[in-house]
């Protein structure tokens, strides 16, 4: 992992993880695939490429808007939420 990122870019992919998170209590997938995009965007940006390498599965068992996703999606969603508390303790966030 890189030196400690600027603190806006790492609050705005903690906040990314909220609003996924919040898509997946509404039972939004549209929602959830758009936040996992926006992640893993993030999440290269900031060079953290074991969220970004999550994130990504995440999108890829969800499928394309209107699938229905893979079986494996709700582990590919605690395999994310994971490697992002990991990163979290890495920078010493939260």
């Amino acid at each position: 992992m890189p030196g400690i990122p600027p603190q806006n870019h790492v609050e705005d992919l903690f906040r990314a993880g909220q609003d996924l998170r919040d898509a997946l209590m509404a039972h939004d997938l549209s929602g959830v695939r758009l936040h996992a995009r926006r992640m893993a965007r993030m999440a290269a940006l900031l060079g953290f490429s074991e969220v970004e390498s999550a994130a990504l599965a995440l999108v890829e068992v969800l499928g394309p808007d209107g699938a229905i996703p893979g079986a494996t999606y709700g582990r590919k969603v605690f395999a994310l939420s994971d490697v992002l508390d990991d990163a979290t303790r890495l920078i010493g966030h939260g």
